[in-house]
């Protein structure tokens, strides 16, 4: 039961990103496709726990202890291909999210943005010099802290915020498709994170492992969802739409929120950076640290590009390719996988 919630944990921080937090992604793909309708938010939280289980469950019985057997397992002669994709998946939102890092301070605290990249760099190359401890200790701490800093904002904004209340009626278009999307794109780097954290759990431990994550992730877009339709006319050009809805609230809410948002941007960047040292089964701890400081090191170059022009260019194009890798691992698993 303890590995089957740690793996959910991870799972939770590994999908709660900056765009996840700040409301933006629920903005794009659940607030504009549908204002009333959560029809997209009831499949958006079946496939994230399908997808869960799908790859656990084929790495538990594969025996698989490495991203590099799964993949072999379910890509065969095609696994070199996506590896390189998963690579550049991974590492390109390792260094959005340290941009991201960057922006966010710089619009609380008006800091220069080299700032928050370095300090998010240093964050990640010690919890990355430890290994698997590291990373569960980390996101152990800060997702539960997410989650109850969501509900509190989404709450105190509902009883406490100011604005005229508006809700988008009639601007239903492709939600399934929009929530399809989404998922595909925050679950491409599934397997490279969960594949070498499932050593030695059970059938029930993987089963709770993708309902807790999954029904969490769901619960959260809802009450994002349902605070952001509230008052969508105050928030829908915001770049960061939680982070002003929390401003509504007032000035502790605010900080809370700048909190969760680092967390957030923290736990997604320390699951990356942990999926790209996967693919390289390094074991000695020097060669790990050395590894860590590479990764960090090469990232921040890139992290000096503007965060609102990285995710704008990247997202789009690994939602799109997402949709491949996601209907290949269900593929894979309901022909090969459960033989």
């Amino acid at each position: 039961m303890k590995q089957g919630l740690s793996l959910a944990f991870v799972y939770i921080g590994l999908v709660i990103g900056a765009g996840f937090a700040s409301g933006r992604e629920i903005m794009e793909y659940f607030n504009i496709p549908s204002g009333t309708d959560h029809s997209g938010i009831v499949f958006a939280t079946f496939l994230l726990i399908a997808l869960c289980y799908l790859v656990l469950s084929r790495a538990h019985r594969g025996n698989m202890a490495t991203c590099q057997e799964y993949l072999s397992a379910v890509a065969g002669r095609f696994a070199g291909g996506v590896k390189v994709f998963l690579f550049v998946y991974l590492f390109c939102g390792f260094f959005t999210m340290l941009s991201g890092s960057g922006a966010l301070l710089a619009q609380s605290y008006l800091l220069p943005d080299v700032v928050g990249i370095l300090l998010l760099a240093a964050v990640c190359f010690l919890v990355l010099s430890f290994d698997l401890r590291g990373i569960i200790a980390a996101n152990t701490v800060m997702v539960p802290c997410m989650i109850l800093g969501i509900f509190y904002i989404c709450i105190s904004a509902t009883l406490f915020g100011t604005a005229a209340v508006f809700s988008p009626q009639g601007m239903t278009h492709g939600v399934l498709l929009s929530a399809l999307c989404y998922v595909s794109y925050n679950t491409i780097s599934a397997p490279s994170v969960l594949v070498p954290l499932q050593r030695g759990i059970t059938p029930a431990g993987i089963r709770l492992a993708a309902m807790a994550g999954g029904l969490s992730l769901g619960l959260l877009i809802l009450v994002i969802w349902a605070s952001q339709s509230i008052f969508f006319d105050a928030l829908w050009e915001s770049q960061l739409p939680m982070l002003k809805l929390a401003a509504m609230a007032g000035r502790l809410q605010k900080k809370v929120y700048t909190a969760v948002l680092l967390m957030a941007i923290s736990t997604t960047a320390i699951s990356q950076g942990f999926g790209i040292l996967s693919h390289f089964g390094i074991k000695n701890t020097k060669n790990r640290c050395l590894s860590a400081g590479i990764l960090c090191l090469s990232a921040i170059p890139f992290a000096m590009i503007d965060f609102s022009v990285l995710v704008d260019r990247l997202y789009g194009f690994f939602g799109v390719t997402g949709l491949v890798w996601m209907f290949w691992i269900g593929v894979e698993y309901f022909w090969r996988g459960r033989s």
